[in-house]
């Protein structure tokens, strides 16, 4: 893993946990937003919103439907800088 992906990891699992009032280290990458997390489809909107603001990466509302891991938010993190 590069340094950069260790910090896209690492800034996505602190937005989530910020969201989630968690600790990040209590985040998996492949844990899932809905069932694992328990994130809501409008909590969805509010971590994406970070998400964009962070790494300045637009995230259409019909993406949102494609992400449904910690891992699929790194992935298209990296596949849109």
């Amino acid at each position: 893993m590069t340094s950069d992906q260790l910090t896209v990891e690492t800034t996505v699992k602190q937005v989530i946990a910020d969201y989630k009032k968690i600790k990040p280290s209590d985040i998996h990458v492949e844990a899932l937003l809905n069932e694992d997390l328990n994130i809501d489809s409008l909590g969805r909107l509010e971590i994406a919103f970070q998400i964009q603001n962070q790494f300045k990466v637009e995230i259409p509302d019909e993406d949102l439907p494609n992400i449904r891991t910690v891992s699929d938010v790194i992935a298209y993190i990296q596949d849109h800088k």
